[in-house]
């Protein structure tokens, strides 16, 4: 609502048209249908096989059980519909073996359904396919344009309506996460995955559907990196099972994770394809009132937690609901550097409120406590003193607030205690050099730990590398304890080696010399003189390679998103261009619908 405009209205007008409404109530009340006969299948079978227990119990497992299977990670349900139920109904005390039986039964009831209605679905197809014929022999005699403007105009009213929902719920969503432990192995859990699987599904119907056409504008060189990085991830993950046999962290954490990392990538640049440079702009309005009021949320706890006014311990670090201080620390910062080329350069009145927003942001990072969020942040603050003069100003001030009210955030709640008798003690974590005098257990030894092994597994396989999962399992069968390596370098040569390195590297560092050429020619290029956008870009990829020296933060999905966001535009894009010999005749084909400009 702070940030709302005509841009946010003219979509909510095109939801709450009555087409739309109808449309939308229709798949709300199949799916609701569905899913209850779904849990009401549970119940039965679970009390035919002699299971007496309370009725509303079994509902919410089965609920839980059919969410978990209608996601869209898996074909119909199967293996994750199994997980779930071991889980779920191992809490009313049903044994492995027959939750596994009870959802087998239902996935086996669900595909003999698929495949029942599977012949209505293809003569309803059939059906529609004629109604568009003669739809089309209406209109031909007032003019071939009046169908396709009026056929594109739904499709264009999905795309936005698609794009704006998912642009909207996951730059909120992706300050939210929490750790699920599966099998033995901890993965991060992101409410917003689900949308991502989404925008990944709805890209690939794109692909599909019209013959390799997306819906938004990119350079080839972007596709080509992010096919050759597919290609080294899952070659990886080959050799790591060839190697050690199925690692749940890899499969999991890497290959099932790179899926949710595109769908990221997908819907951010659907997105942008749908809404432009304003749209950059609205994202990083979301991203940066969601940050501060989740710092200000988190402070507070943590205020009132030292009051007695709740039970609920905060967590040790200040880390959100990130579950990690530097994965916290990430996400700020990338919001920060967006907020600096996208809301910074705006009028008086608005850069005053966000620049507020701003300064918290900067006093979370320093409250995290993260020696790499402060190493990137001074890096941060010297290329952005390249810039013209009012910008440099403005975050100057920024940065100053922020850097002042976390000094003197202490002294103030030293004046509480005394004066209340409030506790504080522990409120903010020891500084990073204080950990790294103090302690010899400390994380930088584990991360010092890591880096080593990753060189020496490196050394053992200096071509492919040990493949994905090969570090964290040598770990787990030599000290009994997790490990993985704390820095995207080493993880990539130690896991991918030399020719994951290049895969994953080669179009990058050509772009980025590009990029220093023209930098080390015009400095004052650097930010605002490149334009929002580039200027945009450049910060991210400089918080990244910092953050990447000490963290691994190849998974992180705010990056992927926001790189979505930068690098499409409006227009569309060819898949088939990565290909050129076939180039030629894909576009003669499809001249009556793409150009070969708009491609």
């Amino acid at each position: 609502m702070t940030a709302r405009t005509h841009f946010e209205k003219d979509v909510i007008q095109r939801l709450s048209h009555p087409q739309r409404i109808i449309e939308v109530s229709e798949i709300f009340a199949i799916s609701m249908f569905s899913q209850l006969l779904n849990i009401y299948v549970y119940t039965m079978i679970l009390s035919a096989m002699g299971f007496d227990l309370p009725f509303w119990k079994v509902m919410a497992a089965s609920a839980m059980v059919s969410f978990a299977a209608s996601l869209p990670i898996s074909v119909n349900g199967w293996g994750v519909r199994e997980i779930a139920a071991i889980y779920a109904f191992g809490f009313l005390g049903v044994d492995a073996s027959s939750a596994t039986a009870l959802s087998i039964a239902v996935g086996l009831l669900n595909t003999l359904i698929v495949v029942i209605s599977a012949p209505a679905f293809a003569l309803s197809r059939h059906l529609f396919a004629a109604r568009i014929s003669k739809y089309r022999s209406v209109y031909a005699k007032h003019g071939a344009a009046d169908f396709s403007e009026i056929h594109s105009s739904d499709q264009l009213d999905f795309q936005k309506i698609s794009s704006f929902s998912l642009g909207m719920c996951l730059p909120i969503l992706l300050y939210f996460q929490f750790p699920v432990n599966v099998s033995g192995t901890t993965l991060t859990v992101n409410l917003g995955d689900i949308f991502a699987l989404l925008g990944l599904g709805l890209l690939v119907s794109q692909i599909s559907l019209s013959s390799g056409v997306v819906s938004f504008r990119v350079h080839r060189e972007v596709l080509l990196w992010l096919l050759l990085v597919s290609v080294a991830i899952y070659l990886s993950l080959a050799i790591g099972f060839i190697r050690y046999g199925a690692i749940p962290w890899a499969l999991g954490n890497r290959g099932i994770g790179w899926l949710v990392v595109l769908g990221y990538f997908g819907s951010g640049a659907l997105f942008s394809g749908q809404f432009g440079r304003q749209g950059v702009r609205r994202i990083a309005e979301v991203l940066l009132l969601t940050a501060a009021t989740v710092v200000t949320v988190h402070l507070l706890h943590r205020v009132a937690y030292s009051f007695d006014w709740t039970s609920l311990p905060p967590p040790p670090n200040f880390e959100g609901f990130s579950s990690n201080r530097n994965a916290f620390a990430f996400q700020l910062l990338i919001t920060f550097g967006l907020a600096v080329c996208y809301l910074l350069p705006t009028k008086i009145i608005d850069w005053k409120r966000l620049g507020t927003a701003m300064a918290i942001l900067v006093f979370a990072t320093l409250a995290t406590n993260s020696l790499t969020s402060y190493v990137t942040l001074i890096c941060l603050a010297i290329v952005i003193a390249t810039a013209r003069k009012d910008l440099v100003l403005r975050s100057c001030i920024v940065i100053m607030f922020g850097g002042l009210t976390y000094v003197s955030f202490p002294f103030i709640l030293n004046m509480l205690r005394y004066a209340l008798g409030a506790n504080f003690t522990g409120f903010f974590q020891e500084l990073p050099i204080e950990r790294m005098i103090g302690n010899e257990d400390s994380s930088v030894t584990e991360r010092l730990e890591s880096l080593r092994g990753g060189f020496i597994l490196w050394f053992s396989h200096p071509i492919l590398g040990g493949g994905l999962g090969s570090f964290i399992s040598t770990q787990v069968s030599k000290t009994g304890t997790p490990l993985v390596i704390h820095s995207t370098y080493v993880w990539i040569i130690a896991e991918m080696g030399i020719v994951g390195l290049f895969l994953t590297g080669w179009i990058p560092m050509m772009q980025i010399k590009r990029l220093s050429a023209t930098w080390w020619k015009r400095p004052k290029l650097l930010i605002g003189g490149f334009g929002k956008n580039d200027s945009a870009i450049f910060l991210l990829i400089t918080t990244f390679c910092l953050f990447s020296l000490a963290h691994e933060v190849a998974y992180q999905r705010i990056f992927w998103f926001v790189l979505g966001v930068l690098l499409a535009g409006p227009g569309y894009t060819s898949i088939t261009m990565l290909w050129p010999r076939f180039r030629s005749n894909h576009f003669a084909s499809r001249g009556d619908h793409i150009t070969k400009a708009q491609a």
